[in-house]
């Protein structure tokens, strides 16, 4: 599967120039999960761009993971199409969206280039982009993305939820996740577009600021789940500091409704660690260690014990 100098010119004409007779070069900057395809930078003598070439036709498997996958590639072109000239013109750093096609399965999705983001710490502007982006959906039905934002979220992870423990504070966190999810889902009112997938290797540059790329899980979701993955991710969801610095950043970014108190954000904040402890418990863990934190939380819940079915947890929560 690859990106031919004859399709790269077919392309560049559309998204350089019309008059272009040549590329200069194709080379391929990373491939995507499963097999599914690659992302191809394209250089020309009027300019580059990228091309993430998704073709699953020589997939063979069809597991929920696989499908979770397909779904994401065209989630994350409509996301481009139809969103990404707003949030730009609202100071959001983005890749511009150049073009897009899709046949069946297969996607072809053309942005501008982005480099790679400064190796010094970048962790205070990857809190005030993520920010300005929630500020700037705040409320949003995200209609054509998806339904729930993030890869973890409990509909598409029954597997990994199987696959906990009965037994101690993860039994707890067992029984108490459909509420916990449901909770976030549908009863909080801190709700967004949310990222999805914040990690280290999708913050980029755009020249001056952060910029966000990978945008396949994106959708509505608590945005506070974007705050959790990322700060958990690298190793630093014990530093109060950054949880600060973002909540003063999306307070003073919201502009059409009142902004969360902060008793409320907080309550909200330890809900989206258990809810991603529970993916973590039945895929595996990596980054900050948040077990007792959760812990703590579930104490709040249940007082050290199980409370013996979902309807119960769900009765805990809405009395925090």
């Amino acid at each position: 599967m690859s990106l031919s100098k004859s399709e790269a010119l077919r392309l560049a004409k559309i998204c350089i120039s019309e008059d272009l007779s040549s590329v200069s070069s194709v080379s391929s900057i990373a491939r995507l999960w499963g097999g599914m395809g690659q992302v191809y930078r394209v250089s020309s003598k009027d300019g580059d761009f990228v091309v993430k070439y998704m073709d699953p036709r020589r997939v063979s498997s069809s597991s929920i993971g696989d499908q979770r996958k397909l779904d994401s590639y065209v989630v994350e072109s409509t996301f481009y199409r139809d969103y990404c000239e707003d949030l730009i013109s609202k100071g959001v750093g983005l890749a511009r969206f150049l073009h897009v096609e899709r046949e069946g399965n297969r996607t072809i999705l053309c942005l501008s280039v982005l480099e790679n983001a400064p190796n010094d710490d970048y962790y205070e502007l990857v809190l005030e982009w993520l920010a300005h982006f929630h500020a700037a959906t705040w409320q949003s039905e995200c209609r054509g993305l998806q339904e729930i934002g993030t890869y973890w979220h409990l509909d598409t992870r029954p597997d990994e939820w199987d696959g906990m423990s009965s037994c101690g504070w993860e039994g707890r966190l067992k029984r108490a996740a459909r509420a916990i999810d449901e909770f976030l889902k549908d009863e909080t009112s801190i709700q967004s577009c949310v990222h999805g997938d914040v990690k280290d290797a999708n913050v980029m540059w755009d020249g001056h600021a952060v910029a966000m790329c990978d945008f396949q899980y994106v959708g509505r979701g608590c945005p506070l789940k974007d705050l959790c993955y990322f700060l958990c991710s690298n190793g630093v969801a014990d530093d109060e500091e950054y949880v600060d610095v973002y909540y003063q950043k999306l307070c003073s970014k919201i502009k059409d409704s009142p902004p969360p108190n902060r008793k409320e954000f907080d309550k909200v904040l330890e809900l989206c660690y258990c809810d991603y402890l529970r993916f973590m418990c039945g895929w595996g863990q990596w980054g900050s260690d948040i077990t007792k934190r959760v812990i703590k939380m579930l104490d709040k819940l249940d007082g050290g014990r199980d409370l013996g079915s979902e309807d119960a947890y769900r009765d805990a929560i809405r009395s925090l």
